[in-house]
């Protein structure tokens, strides 16, 4: 059950980082192409918002089922290094992704339906979403070492 939520994590997570704005112009850089004109591309962005769902939907239940089954890190059990390695990069990655999400556009028109005032023209947001990139490459590095320490120690109990 826990692997096939983290699939499921991991399916959405790369189904929001394809469609986020600020990956495909990067890729963009890569290829030479424009993606974000194309007609398969914008089909594909129109559910953005719903990947974050689906996203978090996953994240919420993989926690809870690896909680009831395996519990918090505690001194004395035999893999207490190799759960505390999975366990603090779950807290980063589940913090970064908070910092991501936040600062996604995204989030913000979904804000902007309580508010009267559209929160995407405030300078506060502007000067976050500038690290809206560099937030996306350290959540990769830091999931990188969840799913490695996870695979090690799966492979080791």
């Amino acid at each position: 059950m826990i692997l096939a939520l983290g699939i499921g994590i991991l399916v959405s997570g790369i189904a929001v980082i394809t469609t986020c704005r600020s990956v495909a112009g990067f890729f963009h850089l890569l290829s030479g192409k424009d993606s974000f004109k194309t007609r398969v591309y914008g089909a594909y962005y129109r559910f953005h918002s719903y990947y974050w769902v689906a996203f978090w939907l996953f994240l919420v239940l993989h926690l809870m089922v690896t909680i009831v089954h395996v519990g918090l890190p505690s001194p004395g059990e035999p893999y207490f290094l190799a759960h505390q390695i999975v366990f603090y990069s779950a807290i980063a990655n589940f913090l970064l992704f908070l910092a991501v999400f936040t600062s996604c556009k995204s989030f913000l028109s979904f804000v902007s339906l309580f508010t009267s005032r559209n929160p995407l023209t405030g300078n506060i947001f502007k000067r976050f979403y500038r690290f809206h990139s560099i937030l996306w490459w350290m959540l990769a590095v830091s999931f990188i070492v969840h799913i490695v320490a996870g695979i090690i120690h799966a492979v080791n109990t």
